[in-house]
Order: structure tokens, then sequence, then C-alpha cells
């Protein structure tokens, strides 16, 4: 159970992420809850390492979905416009939808999981998916995510990629377009080959169906107000996984538990690629401990490659793992933000 220093915490915090990702009426709003006791309750039963102002914000849009004659479901609507607002009224009226739905929204909080699932983020997953083509041997490459939600990061290589420096990469007929500035001058080779992918299997406590509207709905619920264009990537991305559901294998339940077992039905001519994106800071530390002396024992095998990305730093830091015949070699590729939006290579 988590207390109103810890949400006051987090609010703070929440804020400050929202001015650096140009969401002003959430930073607005966090820093108005931060100091808001009378609304910490709402949160008082969410899950131990939940990001709490997502999970909240994300609460609320859930259940506006169903009520869009509320003031604070126009204030949403309007903001997707580009109208003006004033962030106090819309606070107002967050208050005001949250003490006439008390009950419903103390239980979409205490029964869900922060599942955002950010494609864009797949802009910076690929420049180091195609570093590590340019390192392994060449074997075939299957694909595990840890915190796959709907697993639309999975299906990566089906999206379509323009970068500021000019470069492009992907499936030119996709209809999901990524768009991402690379900093600096640095970045990973983009002519390098991609090893042939035989596997895409996503871990999650509880997998998004794509094709259940309710589970689809909570993506969008975590979609901020402010963030037009990736509600829209979102939707392609959602159509695309439903065209290719029968390439991607979901598991529920804990990392620690599935992994073996999706491990046990990898053959010996095949490398690993597990990567993650924003999960680690929802996972305690003595089981991302546990999680890397797993991988050092799998890796008598198999060759494994680990690409972790945010969750535990400001910028995100994109790190990279390898392990090897029972032993692990890490090092620093970049950083990114948390959307996707830009990445700064250092190798």
């Amino acid at each position: 159970m988590v207390n109103s220093e810890e949400i006051e915490a987090q609010f703070k915090y929440f804020a400050l992420e929202c001015e650096e990702l140009e969401a002003p009426l959430y930073a607005s709003l966090s820093d108005l809850l931060s100091h808001d006791e009378s609304m910490h309750r709402f949160l008082f039963g969410a899950r131990e390492q939940q990001p709490i102002a997502n999970l909240f914000f994300a609460a609320v849009k859930y259940l506006l979905r169903t009520n869009p004659e509320e003031r604070l479901a126009v204030d949403y609507l309007n903001v997707h416009r580009g109208e003006p607002i004033d962030p106090k009224d819309v606070y107002r009226h967050l208050q005001e939808f949250c003490l006439r739905s008390e009950k419903p929204l103390i239980d979409v909080i205490e029964n869900r999981f922060v599942q955002t699932n950010v494609a864009n983020r797949c802009a910076y997953l690929v420049p180091a998916f195609k570093y590590i083509s340019s390192i392994s041997d060449g074997k075939p490459m299957s694909f595990v995510e840890i915190g796959c939600s709907a697993g639309l990061n999975l299906l990566w290589d089906r999206y379509r990629y323009t970068y500021s420096d000019g470069t492009t990469f992907g499936d030119a007929q996709s209809n999901v377009h990524l768009n991402s500035r690379i900093e600096g001058t640095g970045c990973p080779s983009m002519d390098v080959d991609i090893n042939e992918i035989t596997g895409r299997f996503g871990i999650d406590l509880n997998p998004i169906d794509v094709g259940d509207e309710e589970e689809v709905d909570w993506l969008r619920a975590l979609v901020w107000p402010e963030r037009q264009d990736e509600l829209e990537i979102l939707e392609c991305a959602v159509s695309n996984a439903k065209k290719c559901k029968d390439e991607v294998q979901l598991f529920e339940g804990e990392m620690l538990d599935v992994l073996p077992n999706i491990f046990s039905d990898l053959v010996t001519s095949t490398n690993v690629c597990v990567f993650d994106s924003h999960v680690m800071n929802q996972i305690p530390n003595e089981d991302r401990e546990t999680l890397s002396n797993m991988l050092k024992n799998l890796s008598s095998k198999l060759n494994i490659f680990h690409v972790s990305v945010g969750g535990q730093s400001n910028p995100p830091e994109i790190r990279l793992s390898r392990y090897c015949e029972g032993r692990r070699y890490s090092a620093l590729l970049g950083y990114s933000d948390a959307h996707g939006r830009w990445s700064r290579w250092v190798i």
C-alpha cells in the first residue's frame, strides 16, 4: 500500500517528465495533485512498483470513455484539438469526476497495470537491433519482450521509419509510420542486414489482447491528451497486430517464471534478443539481479543479447548486455526520450 508522501513525490516527478515531453496539461495537473492530499486516497490501493501518476490518469481516461458528456472529457477533447484550456478549470473538473466515480476509479487503479505500448519507441530499438546484428554471428534471432503489453513492439520490422538524418528503414507500405530525431553525430549503422527473425515472444502480467476492444481501450487511456499523434500511431499498430496475431506469442506471468519456459523451446541454432523499454522501474532490484543471473546461466547454450531502455535513469539510457558462455558483457549504447522522439548514441 502506498502512502501520501510517496504519491506526492511521484506526481512531482511525473510533472517534470511531462514538461520535458511537452505535455503541459498533465504537467500542471500533476503539480496540483502532488499537493492535494484529498485526492491521494484514490491511489492508496495501487499495486506496488506501479507508476502511480500514469496509472491514475489512465484510470480516469478509461472511465471517461463511457462518459463523453463529462466536462473533463470535453476538456481532454479540446486539448486533442489544440484549443486553449485553463488547467485550474480542468483540475476542478477532475476533482468532481473522481468524487462522483470513486468506486469504479479505485477498482481500476487497484486491478490495472501501467501497460503503455508506445510504438514510437521502436525508433530507438531498431538502431540497437541493427548493432546487435553487426556484432552477432549471423544466426537467426528470436526476440523476447519483457513487459510487452499488447506486443506491438515485437512487430518492429513491420513499421516504416524516417529519421532526421534522412535514414529510412522498414516496410515502405506500412501504415505505421514512425519519425524520430537523431541527436549528435553517432548512430549504429543502419546499412546492416537484420538477422532472420525466427520467433517473437512477449511476457506480461496481463497481456493485452488486440482483439478485445475493452483491452485496447486501456491502451488508448494510457495515451496522454496532448499526444494525438501517438493515438493515431497506436490505432494503426493495433490494426497491424490483428493481421499478424499468429506471428506473436504472448505469455501471462512473472518474467522469472516464464523466461525459462520460452528458452526451453528454442534451438541452439538461434540467438536470442531480450528487450524491455521503460519496464525496469516496475521490477524490484532483486528481481533484476535474478534476471541477469538467469540469462548468464541460459547463455551456456545460446548467445543472448539484452537491450534495456529507461526506467532507471534520466535521460533514459539504452543499454546492451551480451551473455555468452555464462558471462555478461555490458555497454551503454546511447540515450533517448521516453517516447522515442529522439535518440543520442555513444557508440
